[in-house]
């Protein structure tokens, strides 16, 4: 049973404790004037889960979660203790047992929410923190006392929600034939094509509704957004038999070399690749000179239209990244990886053709303007109408994942759609953003869809404060 008291009760107290120790004429005591609060934890804690009965009704069930590995904080200086990294969604923060230890034996209580009496803190008891609380510590001597504002925060969103909101609709998004998005710093370009000819707009990610164009110094050719890739902070582009590039935002475009190529795919962290009019596959540090790419399988197992090319640093060594190109052909979608080093003395990997084998029910579907990013540690896919061997499949009724680098795509409905989602099933494009939203731009509608996985907009602070 907690205590109840006020100061001028426990300073009593421990003065009395003080003398009942000078009793014993044999032992030296020492008395602390200082105090402080030098460590808080909590253990296990309740988490509330919901799930739906047989009668497809919301049922509560409750679950114990061991909170003791999330780290607190105390900032000594602003006397603030908080968890930096959030407990999970569901928790209790209603009834938490926790464990807090003072400097030199001082006495810790926590003040009543509705007034000013003191309860002793306990590990036996549990406390109340869906608010801030407020802790004292009092100094062995009791002369001193220091007040410390405890959060115990926890999470407002489940981890692993995600849902598309209808950030904007745009006209002159609405009138493009064709498109292709990129991310660069905090901006979204759609680089597309009108009656016209190429156009480029740029939002930034922080404000979906307005959208700017850019006018480059040069004549693109209408097609460009096919032949364009980013690089760290800069755009590379294929046009009129030339590669150029841009530091400005897709305005001031430099004549990097003349080249006879097909199609720029794209670009990892360091290289640009691209193919030839023979399909052979090649890459360039800086887009001036290149060089032939080895290939374990023909040439004509190489997709022919809607090309993704993506990067994924291994998280074991990020000088060493898995290279994916995907694609479409009249039949069927095809995968090529690679792994690339960014060490100079590193030897050159060849690209190797993921061959579908007979008894693989995910392979990826052959989709009209397949887009594919990568999201959340995996890869993530969304297409129009089905064709080829996937002919019948419904635009965009199905996002895929593949968690084994290529291998397999499987079908996640987390991803879905709203049912006001209106789009042409082949002028369409996916971006993810520096801030994990992915973008659904849409075509014919205009409409600018907007969604994050919960768990990826939250901040990733300090978690260990160790001496």
């Amino acid at each position: 049973m907690k205590k109840i008291f006020s100061f001028p009760i426990l300073l009593v107290v421990a003065l009395y404790m003080l003398s009942s120790c000078f009793s014993d004429d044999d032992t030296t005591y020492v008395m602390y004037n200082d105090t402080a609060i030098t460590a808080f934890s909590v253990g296990t804690l309740k988490q509330e889960g919901h799930t739906l009965s047989s009668k497809g009704e919301d049922s509560v069930y409750w679950t114990s979660v061991d909170c003791s590995g999330y780290q607190f904080y105390i900032d000594q200086v602003e006397r603030v203790i908080y968890n930096p990294d959030s407990l999970p969604y569901g928790i209790d923060a209603s009834k938490v047992l926790c464990t807090v230890t003072a400097k030199s034996n001082g006495i810790v209580t926590i003040k009543n929410v509705d007034n000013d009496s003191l309860s002793y803190v306990t590990e036996e008891d549990s406390l109340d923190f869906s608010q801030p609380r407020t802790l004292r510590v009092v100094s062995y001597t009791g002369l001193a006392t220091r007040d410390y504002t405890v959060m115990v925060n926890v999470h407002k969103q489940k981890a692993d929600e995600f849902a598309w909101g209808l950030s904007s609709v745009n006209d002159a998004l609405a009138g493009l034939q064709g498109m292709k998005g990129f991310a660069i710093g905090d901006f979204v370009y759609v680089v597309g094509r009108d009656a016209d000819g190429a156009r480029i707009y740029r939002s930034f990610i922080y404000d979906a509704k307005r959208w700017e164009e850019r006018t480059p110094n040069v004549a693109l050719d209408a097609d460009v957004y096919r032949n364009m890739a980013v690089m760290g902070d800069k755009a590379f582009a294929y046009s009129g038999g030339k590669m150029w590039s841009s530091n400005d935002g897709m305005v001031t475009w430099t004549e990097l070399s003349a080249q006879s190529f097909s199609q720029l795919l794209g670009a990892s962290v360091c290289r640009l690749y691209a193919l030839s009019e023979d399909r052979t596959i090649y890459s360039s540090a800086d887009g001036v000179v290149w060089e032939a790419e080895a290939m374990d399988s023909p040439a004509d197992m190489l997709p022919e239209t809607d090309f993704s090319l993506l990067c994924q640093p291994l998280v074991t060594n990020p000088n060493v990244s898995r290279l994916l190109l995907a694609g479409t052909t009249a039949s069927v979608s095809r995968v090529w990886t690679k792994v690339e080093e960014t060490d100079d003395q590193a030897e050159r990997q060849p690209w190797v053709y993921n061959n579908v084998s007979s008894d693989n029910r995910y392979e990826l579907p052959n989709l009209h303007n397949l887009q594919v990013v990568t999201y959340n540690d995996a890869l993530l896919a969304v297409g129009g109408s089905g064709k080829g061997a996937s002919e019948g499949a419904e635009a965009f009724a199905k996002f895929y994942v593949s968690l084994d680098g290529g291998l397999t795509w499987r079908s996640d409905t987390l991803y879905n759609v709203s049912d006001d989602f209106v789009s042409s099933d082949k002028c369409f494009t996916l971006v993810r953003d520096a801030n994990e939203f992915l973008w659904l731009i849409c075509g014919e509608s205009g409409q600018v869809w907007r969604g994050r996985i919960n768990k990826l907009g939250w901040r990733k602070d300090q978690t260990y404060f160790g001496e």
